[in-house]
């Protein structure tokens, strides 16, 4: 139930040399794929077929969507491939089902060779024009590039190619000659930065190129199947149990470095005393083996090298920060333990709420994602690692606090294990059905069910926004539907579908199987769960949301299931909207959402980037006046000092960083106040005192 795309543009380059102004030296790589991969791909296409909800086979139909998709996925923006590359490649329009049945992988050596000419061709074009200086470019003169070239046409020919990369880098160095960097340093900032770009996407291999045609081939069935390598599936069910065996460090690519960004609070690595954010893995070594250089490795990789079982030892060569002298590393050995992912994983607190008259404690649950160790699961593992387990004991935790209510927010939680979401609904309501499952061959199941009394039964509210999807929309639905709480927020992602996880030799599939139902009948596909009441939406539906998918699902209304109510939330919704309207009327955050929304409607509709100096310097000027006049607005109805330019605005944010570290994170104290959880408490805090006479607050005691 986690949401899939296709990889980012994909360049396969090897390169040999490069020092910023000097000849740029890039080698075409030519990948070699085995019968494994053809093997994998001809499973991938058949449990499509025989597995997923729309019952299809790989005809023609899919063949056209999957190639266009992997066009899409490879260029996304028209400016590598020209239209004789398209025009050559129209042979396999209609053709991948023939060739994946038959077992060639033909179309994929053929357009990814293509792609690798093309882009090797580009990379030393483009180092060659930089090698001339932005002073190059004429900024005086009215030209345009398009701002979104996702269905522009393909350049006609090389001569167009290269005049459309002219404009795309004059485009860059203008933005930074209106930053304020000088032509010499504005040259060399856009040699780095496109020799770094060609750099770490040299670092893909064959396995990469087939992860992306393969995902290609998923994503015409829709959004959400998937190809995940062995790889990708060992990371899958990391995230999902939130615990690996490793060091505790998050590490990120910079450059040729593989960097530390951050410790795991008393993980292995933070407690051996010798690593820091910024720091540099430069090799790494098992137990007493020598050292392996990684300096140049791909991320994944040294990820690969640096997890292992616990207790057993790794060793690290490390430059620590500001260090760039080799002979001056130092190694660190560290004992692999298991290291849990807390960030990820629930956690609750306790707030006070002034309701006018007195404070009302009230208890406030973060859910990030629904997650459950699956394979401690099925080996029945009474104390197995999940989202329902850890509610539970939080819930247990504000039962002694005394809390008068509880806020459940699932913002930006995009879902995850489907029994997650049946077991934390069953915290909350009492026994019935919580979501109807409706597979490819019209079968409705109905027992994903809360089997127990509920553990609260007091007054709820749930948050929503529109980035919270698939099992988040499961438990906010059953909320709504059972009449149980108040849902408040935006309207959520609308995903409606059900993935399974089908492994293989080549890897796992994860495969769309069936679609989820709410108790009424209605799917969440596309539309979501709109809220009781709806806050100021932050996100363009348009955009963001199973709706702008192309090839989602559709669904139509099932019968709907016979539940009971616990609230009667058809008279308090509209009373507690009233009251949220009054409240938020002149509150400078919520009028900022609101303007910010319509503001950004309208920026979006200018369709040509200029690249003229004076008129883009004219655009630049009026943007931040209109965004500074949005700020004011604000601050003026809090009550709070006028800035005089953005500048002073951005010197606030910095001020509120730690500047100490290349990854800056907002300490405790200086992070600024999230109002919108505060008003979901105050309408929480006035849902309290509007049922404080139905006496429905209570908690029960169970033993499971």
């Amino acid at each position: 139930m986690i949401k899939s795309s296709l990889k980012p543009l994909a360049i396969w380059l090897t390169i040999s040399s490069f020092s910023v102004g000097s000849a740029i030296a890039y080698q075409q790589n030519d990948f070699e794929f085995s019968a494994v991969e053809q093997e994998t791909l001809q499973d991938i296409a058949e449990m499509l077929e025989a597995e997923h909800y729309s019952r299809q086979t790989l005809n023609d139909a899919y063949s056209e969507r999957w190639f266009e998709l992997y066009l899409k996925s490879l260029d996304p923006s028209r400016l590598f491939f020209i239209q004789g590359d398209i025009d050559d490649f129209e042979k396999y329009r209609l053709t991948l089902d023939d060739h994946t049945l038959s077992g060639s992988l033909e179309p994929l050596e053929y357009i990814n060779e293509r792609y690798n000419q093309r882009t090797f061709e580009r990379y030393e074009s483009i180092q060659a024009l930089l090698g001339g200086g932005v002073d190059q470019f004429d900024f005086s003169i009215d030209e345009g590039l398009e701002r979104d070239r996702s269905e522009a046409a393909w350049p006609t020919d090389m001569a167009e190619a290269d005049d459309l990369w002219r404009r795309y880098l004059k485009n860059a160095a203008l933005s930074l000659k209106l930053a304020g960097k000088d032509p010499e340093a504005a040259t060399e900032t856009l040699q780095k930065r496109y020799d770094n770009q060609a750099r770490r996407l040299s670092q893909l291999n064959a396995g990469d190129a087939f992860d992306q045609y393969a995902n290609a081939l998923t994503l015409a069935y829709d959004p959400h199947s998937s190809y995940l390598s062995p790889r990708a599936l060992e990371n899958f069910e990391i995230s999902m149990r939130l615990q690996l065996e490793g060091i505790g460090a998050v590490l990120q690519q910079d450059g040729e470095y593989t960097k530390i960004v951050s410790l795991v609070n008393n993980g292995p690595a933070d407690k051996e005393g010798n690593l820091s954010p910024a720091d540099r893995i430069i090799g790494v070594a098992q137990d007493d083996e020598p050292f392996e250089d990684v300096i140049g490795w791909r991320l994944d990789d040294v990820v690969d090298l640096v997890r292992g079982d616990s207790g057993s030892t790794v060793r690290l060569q490390v430059l620590k920060r500001g260090t760039d002298d080799i002979s001056g590393a130092i190694d660190v050995a560290i004992v692999r333990e298991a290291v849990q992912l807390e960030e990820s994983a629930a956690s609750g607190e306790v707030h006070d709420v002034w309701d006018g008259e007195r404070i009302r404690k009230v208890g406030v649950i973060t859910i990030p994602k629904f997650y459950m160790d699956m394979e401690a699961y099925r080996n029945r593992d009474p104390n197995f690692r999940s989202t329902a387990n850890d509610v539970f004991d939080i819930l247990r935790d504000m039962e002694a606090e005394r809390v008068e209510g509880i806020v459940i927010d699932l913002r930006n939680n995009g879902g995850g294990a489907l029994l997650e979401a049946d077991r934390l609904t069953d915290l909350f309501i009492d026994p019935g059905v919580v979501v109807q499952i409706r597979y490819g061959d019209t079968r409705v199941s109905r027992q994903h069910r809360a089997r127990h009394p509920m553990i609260y039964s007091g007054p709820l509210v749930v948050m929503t926004n529109r980035l919270s999807a698939s099992a988040s929309e499961i438990f906010a639905g059953a909320i709504m539907d059972y009449q149980r709480g108040i849902v408040v927020g935006t309207p959520t992602f609308g995903k409606g579908t059900v993935q399974s996880i089908e492994s293989f030799d080549g890897g796992a599939l994860k495969v769309t199987e069936s679609m989820f139902y709410r108790v009424n009948g209605q799917s969440t596909q596309f539309d979501g769960v709109v809220p009781h009441i709806e806050f100021p939406l932050q996100y363009d539906p348009s955009d963001i949301g199973e709706s702008a998918y192309p090839y989602a699902l559709a669904w139509e209304p099932i019968h709907a299931v016979d539940h009971n109510v616990w609230i009667d939330t058809e008279l308090y919704a509209p009373m507690l909207a009233a009251q949220h309207r009054e409240r938020t009327a002149d509150d400078g955050d919520f009028n900022y959402l609101r303007e910010r929304y319509d503001w950004m409607q309208t920026q979006g509709q200018q369709t040509e980037i200029t690249l003229n100096y004076e008129q883009r310097l004219k655009e630049k000027d009026e943007f931040e006046a209109s965004a500074l006049a949005l700020e004011n607005n604000r601050r003026s109805l809090k009550g709070q000092e006028l800035l005089t330019s953005l500048d002073e605005l951005n010197k606030e944010a910095d001020d509120a960083t730690d500047s100490d570290l290349e990854v800056a994170e907002e300490s405790e104290e200086n992070s600024p106040p999230d109002f919108i959880l505060d008003e979901s408490t105050y309408i929480l805090v006035d849902l309290i005192n509007l049922t404080r006479s139905e006496n429905i607050g209570r908690w029960v005691q169970r033993d499971d």
